[in-house]
């Protein structure tokens, strides 16, 4: 995700918005596909840890964070495609 996002804003800073696209698509199939699938999962796991404090927030805030990104990535993308219009 660090690299696509560093390549998605290296594409934005040269202009190039197609190719933008192309790596926050990426992104978003990636979370998608692989990070939402199990971490949600992970986080019910967690909840059985016998540290109740540290392990299951930071799992807990990583959930949140992965679930903004998406709606992040995707307000981006539409924002793209209506300029494409």
């Amino acid at each position: 995700m660090s690299r696509l996002s560093q390549k998605a804003l290296d594409a934005l800073r040269a202009g190039d918005l197609d190719r933008m696209e192309q790596y926050l698509k990426g992104q978003e199939s990636f979370l998608q596909s692989h990070l939402l699938i199990w971490i949600p999962k992970f986080l019910e796991r967690m909840a059985d840890s016998p540290s109740d404090i540290l392990y299951p927030q930071m799992c807990l805030i990583l959930n949140e964070f992965l679930i903004k990104d998406q709606k992040l990535i995707g307000e981006v993308l539409a924002m793209l495609e209506t300029q494409e219009s």
